[in-house]
C-alpha cells in the first residue's frame, strides 16, 4: 500500500486520533482505493475507462456532482469488491496517468455512455 494524503482530507475537520496519512488499499476485484474517501486511483479509473470503450460489462455513469463519476469492473457489485466510483480530486494522483490522460479517458468514454443510454432508453 503506498502512502498518500487524500486531496479530499483538507476539506474536513481532524479528528484527534485519526489517521494523518492515507493509503491506497488494494481491493478484491483488483482496483486500488482511496483509504480517506474510497476514490478509485486514477491509473484504475482510467483502465476502466479504456475497458468500457469496448466491453459493455465495464461500468461507467456520469453524475449530476462534477465531481464524481461511477465506473467499475465486470462483476464488481458494491464497495466492499472493488472501486465503484472516482472523485476528481484524485485525477493528478496517478503513476502512470496525469490529469490530461484522466480527462482524454473521460472524454472518450462519455459519446459512448450517450448511445448507449439512449438505446436503453429510447424516446
Amino acid at each position: 500500500m503506498s502512502r498518500m494524503i487524500c486531496p479530499e482530507r483538507g476539506n474536513n475537520p481532524q479528528i484527534p486520533g485519526m489517521p494523518t496519512t492515507d493509503e491506497w488499499r488494494s481491493m478484491p476485484d483488483g482496483t486500488r482505493t482511496c483509504s480517506y474517501c474510497g476514490s478509485l486511483h486514477p491509473d484504475d479509473f482510467v483502465d476502466i475507462l479504456y475497458g468500457y470503450l469496448g466491453d459493455d460489462s465495464f461500468k461507467f455513469e456520469p453524475t449530476s456532482k462534477g465531481y464524481k463519476v461511477y465506473a467499475n469492473r465486470p462483476g464488481t457489485r458494491n464497495a466492499s469488491e472493488g472501486g465503484i466510483k472516482f472523485y476528481t480530486w484524485h485525477d493528478a494522483c496517478g503513476e502512470k496517468n496525469d490529469r490530461t490522460a484522466v480527462a482524454a479517458a473521460y472524454d472518450l468514454a462519455i459519446p459512448i455512455y450517450r448511445s448507449r443510454y439512449r438505446k436503453r432508453f429510447p424516446t
